[in-house]
């Protein structure tokens, strides 16, 4: 089971590389995050087939991560799934590639694998693994140093090799100079003031793209919640009858706007990209070329 919208590299992960059927659960509902709806994917499922759920907060493309109601709720539903099929194992990978980017006090920061792990006495069947790494975390775009950490108890003996055999069959080893760079980056006392200074420069991007969606016509462009992560995700309404592939060109051609599609009608922009100060020019420039190709 996969958020949609996803990033696209988990059907090439999951699908191509390892033929696994991938099933898709929506990530919104009337325009607001749906923390059940990855374990309603799950419990249409065969119950003697095992299960892959994947969790993505921050998430890419849609910058959304749970409140703490939401939080309870999302993880209340995987354990119930899990315990409801006891001949199934349900792994629950967390997808942790852009940890600590939350950009609102209310929002928690901390992986939702700790909570998985702290529960997992309520289904035994349930294994979580959490995926991370120095790209964002660190800012360490080009190092390619990923990590897998698995509970401490109920892991199959020999499941970490496994593990590692695939991993090096699809990418190989890390490189040597990025692991040592990483290694003294994790050795370095000022290691976490550096890194929410960084936090913080996106922080502001991602306010000043907060305020500048909250001003622009509905009629034009509707904003996915976000409040975390490096992106946002607009959708184009049906009404205009327009691809999100039809703006995406024409954002380019005539406004020298980049923005990512997703069909149908969804454009994913990455405000980490973007100085604060140019953001409101992104989205007015966002708006005008919708309003062109629609005719308003």
């Amino acid at each position: 089971m996969v958020p949609e919208p996803y990033w696209g590299n988990y059907r090439q992960a999951f699908a191509i590389r390892r033929g696994a059927r991938i099933v898709l659960a929506p990530s919104y509902e009337d325009g607001r995050f749906d923390p059940e709806g990855i374990a309603r994917a799950v419990e249409t499922l065969p119950r003697d087939r095992p299960a892959i759920a994947i969790l993505n907060f921050p998430s890419n493309p849609g910058g959304t991560s749970p409140n703490e109601e939401e939080r309870g709720r999302l993880l209340d539903a995987l354990i119930a799934a899990a315990a409801g099929a006891l001949d199934r194992p349900l792994v629950v990978v967390c997808d942790d590639a852009y940890a600590g980017l939350v950009f609102e006090p209310e929002i928690p920061r901390g992986s939702l694998f700790w909570d998985l792990v702290a529960r997992r006495k309520e289904a035994p069947n349930l294994l979580p693994i959490k995926i991370d790494g120095a790209t964002k975390e660190f800012s360490f775009f080009g190092g390619r140093i990923g990590f897998l950490t698995f509970p401490e108890e109920g892991v199959e003996e020999g499941a970490e090799v496994k593990f590692a055999r695939y991993v090096r069959a699809g990418v190989g080893p890390p490189s040597a100079p990025s692991q040592a760079v990483l290694l003294q980056a994790l050795r370095d006392p000022g290691i976490g003031d550096k890194i929410e200074a960084i936090r913080g420069v996106l922080e502001v991007r991602y306010r000043a793209l907060r305020d500048a969606l909250a001003k622009v016509d509905p009629d034009l462009v509707r904003t996915f919640p976000f409040n975390s992560g490096c992106f946002a995700l607009v959708e184009i309404p049906e009404a205009l009858g327009l691809t999100s592939d039809q703006v995406r060109r024409h954002l380019i051609e005539a406004e020298s706007v980049g923005l990512i599609s997703l069909e149908p009608r969804l454009l994913r922009i990455a405000h980490c990209s973007v100085a604060a100060e140019a953001i409101p020019e992104l989205v007015t420039r966002l708006e005008r070329g919708i309003a062109a190709l629609a005719g308003r």
